[in-house]
Parts: C-alpha cells; structure tokens; sequence
C-alpha cells in the first residue's frame, strides 16, 4: 500500500510512519516541518495541509491517507 500521512513529522504522525513502513509499505509525509536526520519516509512534501497543491503532491499515487496535521504549535493557537 502507499499511504499519504499528514502531520508525518510529528509525534503521532511519525510513530504511524514507523509501524507502515515496517510492515513493507509506502509512505508520503506532509508537514510543514522538515524531517529530522533519523526519520525515514519514501516521500517528504514540505508543505502546509491549508495548501491545496502541497496536498494534491502529497495524496499523489497514495492508497490510503493518514490526517494528522495539527496547528498546536502556531501562535495564538
């Protein structure tokens, strides 16, 4: 399968990435965080969920989409 995982750099978000890619499938990242050295993904897309063309590259080929963006790092949030 190919998944698409919104939020994939964040706590939640990456532990999904790990448990997907151990059972041999694909994943996609959206975040608007960059990931660090040690987090491993198939595909990053640097981009934010409001953004409708970092979504489209994101969900691009994907099977299965995993929302788990969230704004609770964003001032005034």
């Amino acid at each position: 399968m190919k998944a698409c995982i919104t939020g994939a750099t964040g706590f939640i978000g990456y532990q999904l990435v790990q448990r997907l890619r151990a059972a041999g499938h694909e994943v996609t990242g959206l975040d608007l965080v960059p990931p660090e050295p040690g987090q491993r993904m198939e595909r990053f897309v640097h981009g934010d969920i409001r953004d409708p063309a970092a979504g489209r590259r994101a969900i691009e080929g994907a099977d299965a989409v995993f929302s788990l963006a969230a704004a609770h790092h964003d001032f005034g949030i």
